[in-house]
């Protein structure tokens, strides 16, 4: 069965870059879960409304609203101040990590996907030859610091 390539497809990233990806997927819905549990420790146990603010608001609705329990109900523990430094970090990468999860990722190199050039074994030989090299629509920065994330 041939394929045709469509113009302008985004290949899938080599195993390395997918692997970075996954990390930081990983990692951050860790952070989410932490979140939660820590809004839960400290919201008012009799709020009825607090099940459905859990599960219908997103990541930075769920930080602003534990931040605003942390001052208002928990400030004078010492490390709350700490705590909520800690949160503003976490939205600080934000943009970041939606970026890292969410990007288009291309392959200068190539138009091909790794599933292209594997399904044939004349396209293998030719892929390895060319080297596996995942680009991605990101600045300098940017990949340097997914790169370091992969070694």
């Amino acid at each position: 069965m041939s394929h045709k390539q469509t113009e302008g497809f985004v290949p899938i990233p080599g195993p390395k870059l997918l692997e970075a990806i996954g990390t930081v997927a990983v990692k951050w819905s860790g952070l989410e879960f932490q979140i939660d549990n820590l809004l839960y420790w400290a919201s008012d146990p009799n709020d009825s409304d607090f099940p459905g603010f859990l599960n219908s608001r997103g990541f930075q609705q769920r930080c602003e609203k534990l931040k605003s329990i942390l001052r208002s109900e928990h400030a004078a523990h010492t490390r709350t101040t700490g705590l909520i430094a800690l949160i503003d970090q976490a939205l600080g990468i934000k943009s970041e990590r939606e970026q890292i999860i969410h990007g288009i990722y291309i392959d200068p190199a190539s138009s091909k996907t790794n599933a292209d050039a594997t399904s044939s074994p004349s396209r293998a030989t030719n892929r390895e030859q060319t080297g596996p090299s995942p680009g991605f629509a990101y600045s300098r920065r940017q990949r340097r610091s997914i790169s370091c994330a992969t070694r």
